[in-house]
């Protein structure tokens, strides 16, 4: 059941990022980092999981604090560390922090922000934000299949080959350049 969810709202950040509804995908990064969290850590199968997991079935809200616990005991300080921070860092979107509020802004003639959704175009939406959104989602996307594999989901054979028809055989071509710094 979680891994459909988690699947679910990767396939929802897709539509989303693809219609430049970006501030509605960033909202399911994190939801979909928790909830594949959730299945490793019920997937343990350690006492506390187990617990938890009849805590879960009871319709009992498990938080993320037991799973980076898990991996602080059995991984160490360092993995937890960066699972504390990447957290962290997805809360920023959920949380409606300054910097993702500004990724819907672009700053324009006579110093006045514009924002991205004011005329109800998507033509305003910036091509940046919405480059770096797809490569937050491509991670999430390698994070879901590795989980897949790992729980026995899905056929390591049948993931490879997926993510080899999913890559393109040639590069695009850059069709700009940055302006130097002058």
């Amino acid at each position: 059941m979680l891994h459909v969810d988690a699947l679910d709202a990767l396939r929802d950040c897709l539509d989303l990022i693809n219609d430049k509804k970006h501030r509605l995908a960033c909202r399911l990064f994190r939801d979909s980092i928790e909830t594949l969290d959730l299945a490793a850590y019920f997937n343990s199968d350690t006492e506390q999981s187990n617990n938890s997991l009849k805590r879960w079935y009871d319709n009992k809200i498990i938080p993320h604090r037991k799973y980076r616990d898990f991996i602080r005991k059995t991984k160490g300080e360092i993995a937890a560390d960066e699972l504390k921070n990447n957290y962290k860092n997805f809360s920023t979107f959920t949380h409606r922090s300054y910097r993702a509020l500004a990724k819907s802004y672009v700053l324009g003639s006579g110093n006045c922000l514009a924002y991205d959704g004011h005329t109800g175009s998507d033509l305003l939406v910036l091509p940046h934000t919405i480059a770096a959104y797809y490569a937050i989602l491509a991670n999430l996307i390698r994070l879901f299949s590795n989980e897949a594999v790992m729980r026995e989901t899905i056929p390591e054979g049948i993931n490879k080959k997926c993510w080899n028809e999913s890559m393109e055989g040639e590069t695009v071509p850059r069709r700009f350049v940055p302006h130097p710094p002058f």
